[in-house]
């Protein structure tokens, strides 16, 4: 079984005298792209900088680095704790034997419990070996008042305080924070108040608030992890209160003032099928419930089962190419969505025998060979038209396919990785593709038949109206 080499280590994991001189005439010598690609490369992989570093980059005058290092940096609290030394620890008479060896412990569970809580004594806060060395603080007296915002965005930072303490600005960077995509903080308390108008604890204007809601449904941390439906008990969030407040949450959004807000949650925050099966049964517009199933993945068979059934158009077209009837023994085998009724057949089929009929009626009416002769001219003329149509549309899908298909062979080039969820889903989106052409396939023949028989008709009345009118023999 082959195995790959063991990866060296990253040349600035560990931090001395060479390379820290490395780093600063690199960061010193190159321009703005050089120096925040050097910053990435540092703190790729969990590395943090050293104090010589980060020191020298908070003071560079370019506040576009300072801004990155305020959203970005981890570890600027440099000053070293100083630690008391481990006290000694006298461990008691054996009280109970192993029975794996047959030999006594060498001190009970409560001893070793008070060595590890003696182990951890520290000495106050306020005793570090270098106390002038937190940097945070730096980066929150910075001239620049978008830096010191920033650090409401780095989850780094531990600055959460409340929003109605906040300027507006340092409130929107904090609805970007990664942190809020914990299961205790993505339906928040605080999180639920910029989501209620009718709370006024935070002082804001409704302007403010719809701000403060799109800069929290802005958030990929918060959008990934809503697809995480698993509620894990902790200190910040039970396993009854989690489940209560994103229901909370998607009830505030149904009825929040503005519409952008709730088209955006609607279509973007995840939540388990009934949950938002829930939501779809009793929201009445009909916008959002169409932007609920465009959100849903195909394992929402709740919802998209009550989307294929809507009354609106809209929303049955959305959830129809989606949905996959979990009876249906064949989509379950082979993996395909299920094909159209052939209602939706007889249908076209219809409307595009009217036209036809028009067309006898027409020549029913007409009495003169000229009125023949130019019914069946323009009846020329239309069936032209159509037949361009389609064949114009059979052009556009060969085109697409091709397009398509190479794009496909250039991103296997490419090596491309896709989870397994990445890739169930581009499965379900090739499955509705090809089940939609061939349905578009199956309607264009019927509409091509019945301009066929078109075309026969027309002729023969073009053909009667010129011997009727003694034009031909």
């Amino acid at each position: 079984m082959s195995q790959e080499p063991t990866k060296a280590p990253h040349r600035y994991q560990r931090w001395d005298e060479y390379t820290i001189a490395e780093v600063g005439r690199r960061f010193t010598s190159g321009t703005r792209e050089d120096r925040l690609e050097l910053l990435s490369e540092c703190y790729a992989e969990g590395r943090s900088l050293p104090y010589e570093i980060a020191s020298q980059v908070l003071d560079d005058p370019d506040p576009t680095i300072r801004l990155w290092m305020a959203k970005h940096a981890r570890n600027l609290d440099l000053r070293e704790r100083i630690w008391t030394p481990r006290p000694e620890h006298k461990p008691s008479a054996p009280t109970a034997v192993n029975p794996f060896t047959g030999q006594p412990f060498t001190g009970s569970e409560s001893d070793n419990e008070d060595a590890e809580e003696a182990n951890e004594k520290r000495k106050p806060e306020d005793e570090y070996k270098h106390p002038d060395r937190n940097l945070w603080g730096r980066l929150e007296q910075d001239a620049d008042p978008l830096v010191r915002a920033a650090l409401y965005e780095n989850p780094e930072a531990h600055r959460y305080a409340a929003l109605n303490d906040l300027p507006q600005i340092k409130r929107l960077a904090y609805m970007r924070n990664p942190e809020h995509a914990r299961c205790g903080a993505i339906a928040s308390d605080q999180i639920l108040a910029v989501f209620d108008p009718s709370d006024k604890t935070l002082e804001i204007t409704e302007s403010q608030r719809e701000e403060l809601a799109l800069a929290y449904l802005a958030n990929p941390a918060v959008i990934a992890f809503s697809q995480d439906h698993s509620c894990h008990e902790n200190d910040e969030c039970g396993p009854n209160k989690c489940p209560t407040n994103r229901r909370r949450l998607w009830s505030l959004l149904a009825a929040f003032p503005s519409a952008a807000v709730g088209e955006r949650g609607f279509r973007f925050l995840g939540s388990e099928d009934k949950l938002k099966a829930e939501v779809y049964r009793h929201t009445e517009d009909r916008w959002l419930r169409m932007e609920l199933l465009l959100g849903a993945r195909e394992t929402d068979v709740e919802l998209l089962k009550l989307g294929a059934a809507d009354k609106e158009e809209c929303c049955r077209e959305v959830a129809g190419n989606k949905f996959v009837d979990p009876n249906d023994a064949r989509a379950k085998e082979l993996g395909i969505l299920p094909d159209t009724p052939w209602g939706k057949y007889v249908w076209t089929g219809l409307t595009s025998a009217v036209p036809p009929a028009i067309g006898w009626l027409a020549f029913g009416l007409v009495h003169t060979p000229f009125e023949r002769l130019i019914l069946a001219l323009l009846g020329l003329l239309y069936l032209g038209m159509i037949a361009v149509n389609i064949g114009r549309e059979v052009e556009w899908e060969k085109m697409w396919i091709t397009f398509d298909a190479e794009f496909r062979k250039l991103r296997r080039l490419a090596g491309e990785q896709l989870s397994e969820d990445e890739q169930g889903n581009q499965r379900w989106e090739y499955a509705a593709l090809g089940i939609k052409l061939k349905q578009q396939g199956v309607a264009r023949w019927i509409r091509a038949t019945g301009q066929s028989l078109g075309w026969v008709y027309v002729i023969y009345q073009l053909y009667m109206a010129l011997v009727e009118g003694k034009l031909l023999p």
